[in-house]
């Protein structure tokens, strides 16, 4: 159960206008767009994080044989 959820079941409770449930109602589903969304963009940054992991492992390797080679 959410905080919107408690609000939602005091406003029953005690009799609370409709325009009041309208707003918290707006707003309880703009929270569940936000959270959807902050999901989504956790899991672009994890996969953005391996990339750049990659990257970086792909840059030492050329670093590393790029300075094999000066050596020579």
């Amino acid at each position: 159960m959410t905080i919107f959820d408690e609000i939602e079941n005091f406003l029953n409770e005690h009799g609370a206008s409709s325009k009041l449930k309208d707003h918290v109602a707006f707003v309880k589903e703009q929270m569940a767009v936000l959270i959807r969304e902050n999901t989504m963009l956790k899991s672009k940054l994890s996969m953005r994080i391996a990339e750049s992991n990659v990257l970086e492992a792909q840059i030492r390797d050329l670093k590393e044989g790029k300075g094999d080679k000066e050596e020579r």
